[in-house]
């Protein structure tokens, strides 16, 4: 190593400088990984309880009856549930989210995050995005899955199983690297805050999962009607 480093010093360092960049490239894809899985399961968690909760619990308190009647409709019911358990979720989301940005921002010169990140504009919108449909989506299966059950209690296993099934696909990019992914709205969400928070913005990808997320939200939210009518 010393005769390659007389012989071209320039190039010795070069090497070496990209291979420290690398490590901390992965380090921070990994405090990345991590802090998106667990912002999603501690907002996702509470959050299954009042979807799983959605007609279930209405009708084992019997009040499904009594709102059916009052002429509301059962698309109108869904929709309102999904609405409110979201809007719960993005203020949730939106707090811890706060806390845990002022906190990296503080200590960012420990992490070296502002190597990484230099396109704030797009990295706010590509998190604000990707949280919102993805709690939309995990919403959407837990209200559906909710048309399933007929106690409180046994929904409540599910929905705790579910939350974390959801987490853990959100880390798919991490053993898997196929284009497919960059257009997935669950299951590329590290690497795309990654890439939009990193200059090189992947805009048309964000819109396509997110135009992939509504239709699902839109699909799951007509077949739990549509549950819901063959039970009556």
């Amino acid at each position: 190593v010393y005769n390659e480093f007389l012989a071209n010093p320039l190039a010795v360092l070069e090497k070496d400088t990209s291979s420290v960049l690398r490590k901390e490239e992965k380090q921070f894809q990994l405090l990345v990984s991590i802090f998106v899985a667990v912002l999603i399961f501690l907002v996702g968690q509470p959050l299954a309880s009042f979807a799983i909760d959605s007609y279930v619990g209405e009708k084992e308190r019997g009040t499904y009856d009594s709102i059916r009647l009052s002429g509301v409709e059962i698309f109108q019911f869904i929709l309102g549930k999904t609405i409110f358990t979201v809007s719960i979720g993005i203020i949730s989301g939106a707090l811890q989210l706060t806390t845990a940005l002022a906190g990296l921002w503080y200590f960012k010169g420990s992490f070296g995050v502002e190597t990484y990140v230099d396109n704030v504009p797009m990295l706010t919108l590509t998190v604000v995005l990707t949280i919102c449909i993805s709690l939309a989506m995990l919403v959407a299966i837990l209200i559906y899955l909710s048309t399933y059950f007929e106690k409180v209690r046994d929904a409540g296993t599910y929905a705790t199983i579910g939350t974390l099934i959801f987490t853990l696909l959100t880390q798919v990019s991490n053993v898997a690297d196929h284009v497919a992914l960059d257009y997935l709205p669950l299951f590329n969400i590290n690497q795309m805050i990654l890439n939009n928070a990193h200059g090189s913005a992947t805009v048309f990808p964000l819109l396509v999962s997110v135009l992939l997320g509504c239709i699902t939200v839109a699909i799951l939210t007509q077949m739990s009607v549509l549950k819901l009518r063959s039970k009556e």
